[in-house]
Formats: C-alpha cells, structure tokens, sequence
C-alpha cells in the first residue's frame, strides 16, 4: 500500500504485519492497484508512475511524460490500464503500464477516479461537479449530469448497478447504468473518498476523520466501524466479505475485518 509521506508498504501475511520500503520520487502515492497477486501499480504526485512484477518487492518507475499529480490508476486486465490526475490529465497504457501515453484532457477539473463497468464503458469523477462517461472504450468522454457535488468516488458491480459518493458524505446508487442517480441514506457530512461493492448487499466506504463504513443492505443502510484512528481514510480495497485494506495520511493503514 501507499501513504502520502512517499513511503510503498508490503505485506506477506495477509495485512497482519508490514514491510516498509522508501520510495526514490518525491511526493505522496495517491493510489496502488493489482491484478494479481505479483504485478500492480502505483500512481502518486509528479508524474510518479511505478510497477512491480514481484508483489512489491521491488519497483521499477515508469515513464507518463507528465509532472501532473496523479490520482488515481486502474487496470482492466494486465495489459490495459489508465489513470487519471490534476488538470484533467487522462493517461493511457496498452503494454502492462511500461508506457504511457495521453489520451485526453478535461482543462477545468482535477479527475479522482476511474472505473470500466465493462469492456467499453468506463466512468471518471473529478472537481468541478464532473462526471465522464465513455461507451467506447475509453476513444470519447462526454460529460454527464451529475446530482452530487464534486464526486470523489465511483465503482459499478455490473454495467447496470453502481454507487458514487461526493465529497459532502453524500451516497448515490444508480440501478440503469447511470441514467439516473439515486440518493441513498446520507451516513455522514464529510468527504467520502472511496467505495466498493463485492456484491449487490456487501459493500463499505471510507473517508476523512477516520472513517470506515459497511452496508449489508445494498447501500439503504450504513454501519459504522471504528478503526481507532481519526487519519482521513483515502483508498479501499476488499478482498472478499471477510478481508480489506484502507490506506490514509501519515501512513494510515487498516486491515478490515467483519465488525463485531
């Protein structure tokens, strides 16, 4: 995982304990992902770009020909991946993040986060009340309306069901693949930076002041889970329903485990 200190931690026993290693860019990581258990990804400020190939042991930096913060990455397969940062920058790669290129710009707004449905139909939230959606493959992106106020977040389970929050704790569940947003109960009144679904019913959501939440319900209801931290929370994954990780400033990192 990663922190905003520039430090890249490893784990070989589930989250249990951490290894950290230091690295060489300045700046914070803003965001790691992995397709498998060997090769991720990391993206942060400056331009940083960085991939292992041994399940973070070692990484090997990657050239975006950009210095814009990057603030979110993400691989649809291992081979396929983008990211998106400040000054709308998009970047896309074809050969497993060796190289990259840029793809479009969206001036107005600093993007936060991706995430492809399916082969062709990816989302992109950002500053500015954006929304971008593209049926294309990524080729176009055509802004969308949008009721939250500058979305931080979106994850779709299936082309059709999906979940967006904004950075006023506002959740949004949209049933049509986006046609129209839904509000859900509103859990809280600050940002909440990332959210993931593992089904229709199982899904939890991070933010700032420590936060972690978890739905059993498909989002109607929210349960708060104390993580004994007030470090603002920015990225989520989980594994499955028993096991998860979050990552927050100053190093912040949470292993989640099912709430008692």
């Amino acid at each position: 995982m990663t922190d905003d200190k520039g430090w890249i931690y490893s784990t070989i026993n589930g989250g249990i304990s951490w290894i950290s290693q230091m690295s060489p860019k300045r700046g914070s990581l803003n965001s790691i992902y992995f397709i498998d258990e060997n090769t991720g990804w990391i993206a942060g400020e400056y331009g940083t770009i960085r991939k292992t190939e041994d399940g973070g042991l070692s990484w090997a930096s990657k050239n975006g020909n950009t210095n814009e913060h990057l603030n979110f990455i993400y691989f649809s397969n291992t081979n396929s991946g983008w990211i998106v940062g400040d000054n709308g920058i998009i970047l896309r790669t074809q050969d497993g993040g060796n190289s990259w290129v840029k793809h479009s710009r969206t001036p107005s707004a600093d993007l936060n986060s991706l995430y492809f449905s399916n082969e062709s139909t990816g989302w992109i939230t950002g500053s500015n009340n954006t929304l971008l959606m593209s049926t294309d493959q990524g080729r176009t992106w055509l802004s969308r309306s949008i009721t939250p106020s500058n979305p931080l977040s979106v994850y779709f389970l299936d082309i059709n069901e999906g979940w967006i929050t904004d950075e006023g704790g506002n959740i949004y569940h949209t049933i049509d693949g986006g046609s129209i947003w839904y509000p859900q109960v509103r859990p809280l009144f600050w940002p909440l930076t990332s959210i993931c679904f593992i089904d229709k019913e199982n899904g939890w959501a991070v933010g700032h002041n420590g936060t972690l939440i978890h739905t059993i319900c498909g989002g109607k209801y929210w349960y708060y889970q104390d993580i004994g931290s007030g470090a603002d929370l920015n990225s989520l994954m989980m594994f499955d329903n028993q096991r998860g990780l979050a990552v927050g400033n100053h190093g912040v990192i949470v292993n989640i485990v099912p709430a008692q």
